[in-house]
């Protein structure tokens, strides 16, 4: 019997997949637990459709990231932090919201979890941060930190 999953089931497949399995199985255990239903043709024609709405749509992202990529390499970030002295470590960091916010004001717009950086940026340099736009799409976008000294109190 055809099966249309509800849910995911580790042994059987994903959610949304159509599997065949045997008739006992289906009604005595997937019909009763809601986690299948009776694959018919409106369903099998739903699938389908959905599915090639995800490719168009997948395929869509995937092109605005590949545009994106483009845009980002051409970027260097430049970030003023204070620093008490020259060489120290700075008073303030650069960590991710602090580099979309720095993006958002050149119009480029990122997600928090593309910023694939492990640590925050403390010291005087140039970085290299990984980003990744769509699975497909990584790339790395150039900041410059650069240091403001401050001057010491008397």
């Amino acid at each position: 019997m055809k099966i249309y999953l509800l849910k995911d089931i580790p042994s059987l497949g994903t959610k949304g997949e159509i599997k065949d399995v045997a008739n006992g199985y289906a009604i005595n255990y997937l019909f009763p637990q809601k986690i299948a239903q009776r694959a018919d043709a409106n369903i099998i024609k739903k699938i389908s459709q959905e599915k090639e709405q995800k490719i168009i749509t997948d395929k869509k992202t995937k092109e605005q990231a590949i545009e994106l990529a483009a845009k980002i390499k051409k970027v260097i970030l430049e970030i003023p932090l204070k620093f008490s002295e020259k060489g120290k470590e700075s008073y303030s960091s650069v960590n991710s919201k602090r580099i979309i916010k720095e993006l958002e004001s050149r119009d480029i717009h990122l997600l928090e979890n593309q910023i694939e950086l492990k640590k925050s940026l403390k010291e005087e340099g140039l970085y290299d941060v990984p980003l990744a736009l769509h699975p497909e799409v990584k790339t790395s976008l150039k900041v410059r930190i650069n240091a403001i000294v401050s001057g010491k109190k008397k």
